[in-house]
């Protein structure tokens, strides 16, 4: 597939090192890891300092013979106490002679946004197969990977010319700072609004993941939940309901500025295809801001785009730990 080769592409120009660290030297802007010596650029060095619990922003701020100094310090502190525990690993992404990011003992799962890919196209249900999927965005950096993929085959109309694709999202840390996950992704046609339908919103044990099986179980729960969701935009586009009262409901349960609750009721009248007064509409506003708004940061984005598919399920709780989310459509505001 076009989309693996071209991934598989970008990680060859980086190479993934991680051994037990004996000896860790800073100077000037040069780390070297048991002897080898490499440039580290300053988001490395923002990435090292964070994981060593040192402040990023205050070391960043120092000059470089200072920042040696601290990392010396630091660093010798912690290989010294490692020797009683687990190895002192440092993985770090080296492009060339550089070091371009870093992680301190990463505790999650670094397969590969290609690897997780082709593991996921060998799980696609019976009755997509031979489908080919569309890629709608990816993006990747040693630090985070993710692919936005939709089958143009799998979707539902629930208004005349309001067409919603479905499909997955994939998202992986190649160094191993976050776990892997992936989601069921719906994306409606006329003006690319994203939504995500989760497994689990709070942090658990579960979110700590050092190999890739919870992984394969969640993307076989995501197909499941896909088939699933996808039948149930009919009957949202037939739900009244107080627009208004149901987005700053929403607003409300997700702590949101004053300024997104505008922007979320301004959505609802700048919609291609108007405010007809139903739950759909609810959603529809909730996902344009979470695609299109551009002062949001990606946990904000993400979280509204979760706020939608919560909305699309009929659900208001953390699937998980079943903690109130979002309040039930239809309460008192």
């Amino acid at each position: 597939m076009i989309v693996i080769d071209a991934i598989q592409a970008k990680e060859r120009e980086v190479e993934f090192r991680a051994d037990p660290v004996e000896k860790v030297q800073f100077s000037d802007g040069w780390l070297a890891i048991n002897g080898e010596r490499f440039f580290a650029t300053e988001a490395a060095r923002r990435m090292l300092a964070e994981g060593l619990g040192m402040p990023a922003a205050f070391v960043s701020q120092l000059s470089s013979q200072l920042q040696a100094l601290l990392f010396n310090f630091v660093i010798e502190r912690t290989v010294a106490r490692a020797h009683s525990n687990p190895p002192f690993f440092v993985r770090f992404a080296v492009r060339g002679d550089t070091v371009v990011a870093a992680a301190v003992n990463p505790k999650f799962s670094t397969i590969s946004l290609s690897s997780a890919l082709t593991k996921i196209f060998e799980m696609i249900p019976e009755e997509w197969t031979g489908m080919e999927p569309m890629v709608h965005r990816w993006d990747w950096s040693p630090q985070k990977a993710e692919a936005q993929l939709i089958f143009q085959q799998v979707y539902n109309e629930p208004r005349p010319g309001d067409i919603v694709s479905g499909g997955i999202w994939i998202r992986v840390s190649p160094i191993g700072l976050r776990a892997p996950s992936v989601e069921p992704f719906l994306l409606r046609l006329i003006c690319a609004n994203g939504m995500v339908v989760p497994e689990r919103l709070c942090k658990t044990d579960g979110d700590r993941r050092k190999n890739g099986s919870d992984f394969l179980q969640s993307a076989e729960r995501a197909w499941r939940a896909l088939s699933e969701v996808m039948r149930r935009f009919p009957d949202l586009a037939q739900k009244r309901v107080d627009v208004e009262a149901e987005v700053v409901t929403v607003a409300r349960d997700l702590r949101l500025s004053t300024a997104l609750r505008r922007a979320l009721l301004s959505a609802l009248e700048r919609d291609e295809l108007g405010n007809h007064g139903t739950l759909l509409d609810v959603i529809n506003a909730i996902s344009r801001v979470a695609t299109h708004h551009d002062r949001l940061n990606d946990a904000v984005r993400h979280r509204l785009m979760t706020a939608a598919g919560l909305l699309l399920q009929g659900e208001h709780r953390c699937p998980t730990c079943r903690r109130i989310w979002l309040r039930p459509v239809g309460d008192e505001v």
